[in-house]
């Protein structure tokens, strides 16, 4: 008598563990976080599928915060359907001229008829004999096989062959990992043997995910047997359900079992994680005045803030004074705006939504982008009338709340001294015509008064004059002026402003041939705090082509006047500092390193070298082997 009420209260707490997991959260995906999918499976306290929930009924709870749902759809992933039938007299026994096992087969083969050819569900007969046939894809063709399963009950003896098969096979990877699995156990009254057995194998099932339905073939007044009271434990335990039939009693639509396993939700939310760490998530569903909960599901993430820099940024920017086509109208400063191109990483491998992108600009906002694109900005500069540095800062504000900011970088504006006023410009079309009638004028009376003088000269006087210029000493001399020089200086500023930026630099790479002689080409020179150097003008801002360059190969990074770290950003051919390969943490560099970047070799040189290394002489004694 002890037995039975133990099992019975092991029952009822089962069942009411079950009641308070009736809308679970079976799957949670952060791949594309912020955004997270979930995965629901709503079943209402009578255990039937809650049919047409919509965003307006679904609420998430992330950490204690309640956020609405992007979207909800119902889906149906299939489910694996296994029929365990464990042969006996009694489902051989009839009642009103039906075989009991006949009865079941009938309902199941009515409930197979309703499901579509195009299922994503699969069958399986599993019997005391072995497989009659495993994971059938076609409703059709397992009614089939159901209908040429006739066993000799009679001759059959009760094992727990069917049952124990049944569940290895739920062990199999399903072509849908969101399908659940189900057995149905058609079986007599278990004896002792089965009945110590078939507890571990409840907890298999449960440990698996496998829901168990019992259908007892056997007298009504067995029902109270302990044979019964275990078979009831082992549907309750899984989460299935008990049914006992005697012949008479109504048997129960198979799809009452297995509607709220072959559907379920799959939605999405905006996570509003800040931390890294493991997050807690509930569904709550509300529909007129009932309310569910789902118990709480544990996920990780890892969070950090986005990180923005600038894309080949230029060291200076010239304003020029241009006019219109033809000379006419006032002359302008141009540009008017100079656009400025930023990177924004994800240290955290997440693509956080942009909400904003500034441009500060001394320690004021000069620009800023409140929609895509976030990585351009236009740096307005009509306001700079006169030559000077400025320092420019990226900062930028991310979906979770998230601001960061890049490191200042130092840009001089050059302005162009106006140009003056022609005189022309102020004088009107009829004084320019009156103008230049007086030139032409006089031009003339030149010309005519040349002539007389010469007509009216003697022989005499042009034969002196003929040897005059033909006297060396007397010869005139053209005096060639220097090349490269003009009257606006132009050149000359240019080489002033390419001296003076690499006189400023603090330290340069000068690129090397494959002989190690430097090269002409223009040296690279450090003047930023950070600077990346690859094969992708739009990551990088140096820029190398050669095959073995990557978009973005190195970076290097100063602090101070020589503290110089080189640091290889992921490169294939790698980053060598003196022949050693250089990692992601970087190398300290020293005046008159070699570095390769890829193939491309370079010498590092220190604008103020405090030690200059010097040449070592190993001394060799006669007999020794290279």
């Amino acid at each position: 008598m002890l037995l039975p009420i133990f099992l019975f209260l092991v029952f009822i707490q089962t069942a009411a563990a079950q009641e308070d997991s009736n809308l679970l959260i079976s799957r949670v995906v952060t791949d594309q976080f912020p955004t997270v999918q979930f995965s629901i499976e709503a079943v209402d306290s009578d255990g039937n599928f809650i049919p047409d929930l919509t965003t307006e009924d679904v609420r998430i709870l992330e950490n204690g915060t309640t956020l609405a749902p992007e979207s909800l759809e119902k889906v149906e992933p299939g489910l694996q359907f296994i029929l365990a039938v464990n042969a006996a007299p009694m489902l051989g026994n009839f009642v009103a001229g039906v075989r009991q096992y006949d009865s079941l087969k009938l309902a199941l083969e009515s409930w197979t008829q309703s499901i579509p050819e195009d299922n994503p569900n699969d069958f399986s007969l599993s019997t005391n004999s072995g497989f009659q046939t495993v994971r059938q894809t076609s409703p059709k063709e397992w009614i089939k096989v159901l209908e040429e399963y006739q066993p000799d009950f009679l001759e059959s003896q009760p094992t727990l062959i069917s049952f124990s098969q049944a569940l290895e096979l739920t062990t199999d990877p399903n072509p849908d990992p969101r399908m659940k699995r189900a057995i149905l156990y058609i079986t007599p009254l278990p004896n002792n043997a089965i009945q110590a057995a078939l507890p571990n194998l409840a907890d298999r099932a449960a440990e698996l995910d496998v829901k168990v339905f019992v259908w007892l073939v056997a007298p009504i007044n067995y029902d109270d047997s302990a044979g019964a009271e275990i078979l009831r434990e082992v549907a309750a335990r899984t989460g299935g359900t008990y049914f006992l039939y005697s012949g008479v009693e109504e048997i129960p639509d198979p799809e009452s079992y297995f509607a709220p396993l072959r559907y379920q939700y799959e939605g999405q939310y905006q996570s509003r994680v800040q931390e890294s760490g493991s997050q807690q998530v509930a569904v709550q569903i509300t529909q007129g005045s009932s309310k569910i909960t789902s118990p709480t599901t544990d996920f990780t993430i890892n969070v950090l803030p986005p990180n923005p820099m600038f894309l080949s940024p230029p060291t200076q920017i010239t304003r020029s004074w241009t006019t219109s086509e033809g000379g006419e109208g006032t002359p302008v400063l141009e540009p008017e705006s100079f656009p400025i191109s930023i990177l924004i990483e994800f240290p955290d491998n997440h693509q956080h939504p942009i909400r904003r992108s500034r441009l500060i600009v001394d320690g004021a906002v000069a620009a800023e982008n409140n929609e895509p694109p976030f990585n351009q900005l236009a740096w307005p500069l009509e306001g700079y009338t006169e030559t000077q540095s400025h320092t420019l800062r990226i900062e930028v504000e991310d979906g979770l709340g998230f601001t960061s900011s890049s490191i200042d970088t130092v840009i001089e504006v050059v302005v162009e001294d106006p140009p003056s006023k022609r005189w022309l410009n102020l004088l009107t079309q009829q004084q320019t015509v009156l103008i230049a009638v007086l030139l032409i004028t006089v031009l003339v009376m030149l010309i005519v008064l040349n002539r007389v003088r010469h007509k009216h000269s003697t022989p005499e006087t042009r034969r002196q004059k003929r040897k005059l210029y033909r006297d060396p000493l007397t010869q005139p001399v053209n005096i060639r002026q220097e090349e490269g020089l003009s009257s606006s200086g132009t050149a000359k500023k240019t080489a002033s402003s390419r001296g003076k930026a690499a006189m400023n630099a603090p330290a340069r790479l000068v690129r090397l041939s494959e002989d190690g002689i430097p090269l002409s080409q223009n040296p690279i020179l450090i003047q930023h705090d950070e600077i990346t150097i690859g094969s992708d003008p739009q990551q990088s801002m140096y820029t190398l082509k050669d095959p073995s360059v990557n978009g973005v190969h190195a970076r290097l990074t100063r602090s101070g006047t020589e503290n110089f770290i080189l640091a290889d950003a992921g490169s294939i051919a790698g980053t060598w500092v003196n022949y050693a390969p250089a990692s992601s943490k970087g190398v300290h560099l020293k005046h008159g390193d070699l570095i390769h970047i890829g193939r491309v070799a370079f010498r590092f040189e220190l604008r103020n070298p405090k030690h200059i290394p010097q040449p070592q002489v190993t001394s060799r004694k006669e007999g020794d082997h290279e």
